[in-house]
């Protein structure tokens, strides 16, 4: 099929939301438009996109393969069509019963819009062939779905300088026939604007065999979209330099608000989707305009050589050091399953913000298994599996703490959560070392498991054993028109029952190797490089500072049970505890700078 524009009937609905302007634009309409059900005009039910069996499509491929789904043309099934004078009875295919199906069908240079769905491969109850479909140059207009494959046998769907306008899901295999579909094919060169999902892949066999786009620009997006739980036989999924603009991000009243997660599941919030037996690749790829956080929720995702900078960034960021420190630890806002990054070797470029003065410049940086260097004012992230002082070899690695703490809800008192506000408030029985080590500080950051949810921690109050922890919410919210009220169309959080996890970050080494000398005693000498310089003084500058901790691992050297830095001199370190022993030149590591 070659050189057709399709024009349906449903274009003016949907250029007009009636009368409230374009879905999934830059601008809200007064209709949801992030849910697929608002996609047609209720007057004409014909035209809902989600009438598994017989959606109003613009080119259906085997529409009629196999038995009649329904007894009811226009809602369970499609009426039969007349059989043309021309066309042998035998030869048709215009009613239900037959068996016969399509293989290499290609569609090239065709024009779709105003219909639910662009383009729907064996909307039918039955399978095989179908196949092999290729297109080419085909653009989507004003449609609910743009491509959709509903059968396991489709099988090498073969993408090429496509592109998709105004539409809630531009390729899916949930949705229609068997929703059971299979892609297993490149995506090369498409453009995606205005769009709530780019891809809707929550089904078995959705990713059966490897799905690659290559070159996706999108933007104006809301989602990347819904990938299926890991299995088996599950393959991998896998965008090679793809651009993703996350502009339908909104934390304004009245605004679409932010999900809680871009590429996950909606079937077991907080869980990560593959559990690991399936990866996520993002090689080369750049995510923009996102709000405060970037969730992932997959299990086997990894970034590669790839950039993370949300708005919140290219805005400026705040000067709450709070804010800044979380975002930090996450390297500019990427969230995974659990905080964990299960060892994944995460290459990410993003910006640091300096969290000792905010006006202070700022630093890109990447994120990698290796980091060449970090330093008081700008700690490591989450996904550097190990540090490397700037001014030693180069490559030293230096483990860094990549975990924090997990605590069950349960044992939380005065536990609140203010819907309206998105602030959570809760008392909990830690010790300052114990609390610091699990990351229950200002500019900490809490991954709800039950949910998927992400709060910043903006301070901790009170006393040990009694610290009050106080904590806003970032993803899965939507801030009503007026500002008054929250809403939270994903799932409401409650801070009763199952359990965080949360990690606070903050750590870095010293520029220079850095060593000294324990004397049984709280004070810590000859602090100093290996060509004897000394890196620490009283002053505003020196590398590490009072409130600083040592970072002390109890499994290789417990040389000391608090490692919390009291008073700095020239060449001495004073520490909350004492050390357990006298020994020279021991490796000072990694340093936990003060909370703000």
């Amino acid at each position: 099929m070659r050189e057709l524009s399709l024009f349906g009937r449903a274009a003016h609905w949907l250029d007009h939301a009636g009368g409230a302007g374009e879905l999934a634009s830059y601008f809200k309409p007064k209709i949801d438009d992030t849910l697929l059900s608002n996609w047609f005009d209720p007057a004409i039910p014909a035209h809902n996109p989600e009438l598994r069996y017989c959606p109003y499509a613009a080119i259906a491929i085997d529409p009629y393969k196999g038995k009649a789904p329904g007894p009811k043309a226009g809602t369970d099934r499609y009426p039969d069509a007349p059989v043309p004078a021309w066309l042998p009875a035998a030869a048709a295919r215009t009613t239900y019963g037959r068996e016969a199906a399509s293989t290499y069908p290609l569609i090239e240079r065709v024009s779709v819009r105003g219909f639910a769905v662009g383009i729907a491969c064996q909307p039918c109850d039955s399978d095989g062939n179908g196949d092999f479909l290729t297109m080419r140059g085909v653009q989507f207009k004003s449609v609910a779905v743009g491509l959709s494959v509903g059968n396991t046998q489709s099988r090498n769907v073969h993408v090429d300088t496509c592109a998709w306008d105004n539409c809630h899901t531009a390729i899916t295999t949930s949705m229609h026939g068997r929703r059971n579909g299979r892609l297993q094919g490149a995506v090369i060169d498409a453009v995606i604007s205005d769009a709530i999902d780019i891809i809707d892949l929550r089904n078995g066999s959705a990713i059966y065999g490897p799905i690659t786009f290559v070159q996706l620009y999108a933007e104006t997006i809301y989602r990347i979209g819904h990938t299926v739980e890991g299995g088996a036989s599950v393959s991998g999924l896998k965008f090679e330099g793809c651009s993703f603009n996350f502009h339908l991000h909104s934390d304004q009243p009245g605004g679409r608000g932010v999900p809680r997660y871009v590429l996950g599941n909606p079937v077991n919030p907080g869980q990560p989707s593959g559990g690991g037996s399936y990866q996520i690749a993002f090689d080369n790829c750049s995510f923009a305009e996102f709000g405060t956080v970037l969730p992932l929720e997959q299990g086997g995702v990894v970034l590669r050589g790839s950039q993370v900078r949300g708005r919140y960034v290219d805005g400026g960021f705040s000067p709450e050091m709070w804010k800044r420190l979380a975002s930090n630890s996450l390297a500019g806002g990427l969230v995974v399953p659990y905080l964990d990054p299960q060892n994944q070797p995460h290459r990410i470029m993003h910006t640091v913000a300096n969290v000792s003065d905010p006006m202070a410049q700022d630093r890109n940086v990447m994120s990698e298994p290796m980091a060449n260097w970090t330093s008081r004012d700008h700690p490591a992230s989450l996904y550097c599996q190990s540090l490397s002082p700037a001014g030693g070899r180069r490559r030293e690695g230096i483990a860094n703490v990549q975990t924090g703490g997990r605590l069950d809800k349960a044992a939380f008192v005065d536990n609140t959560f203010e819907a309206s506000t998105g602030v959570w408030t809760f008392t909990v029985n830690r010790t300052e070392v114990d609390a610091d080590a699990d990351g229950l500080h200002a500019g900490g950051v809490i991954y709800d498991r039950s949910t998927g949810l992400v709060f910043w921690i903006e301070r901790r109050g009170g006393e040990p054993r009694a610290y009050v922890i106080t904590a806003h919410l970032q993803n899965g919210y939507r801030i009503e028109a007026g500002g008054a009220t929250r809403t939270y169309p994903e799932g409401a959080f409650s801070p009763a029952g199952g359990e965080i996890n949360v990690y606070g970050g903050r750590f870095f080494t010293p520029h220079y190797p850095t060593f000294f000398d324990t004397n049984a005693s709280a004070t810590l000498t000859n602090v100093e490089r290996g060509d004897g310089f000394d890196t620490v003084d009283g002053t505003a500058g020196s590398a590490i500072q009072a409130g600083d901790r040592l970072y002390v691992d109890d499994y290789l050297d417990a040389w000391t049970g608090d490692g919390r830095v009291i008073s700095v001199g020239p060449g001495t370190i004073t520490t909350a505890g004492t050390a357990t022993d006298t020994k020279a030149d021991r490796r000072l590591e990694l340093v936990r700078r003060a909370e703000p």
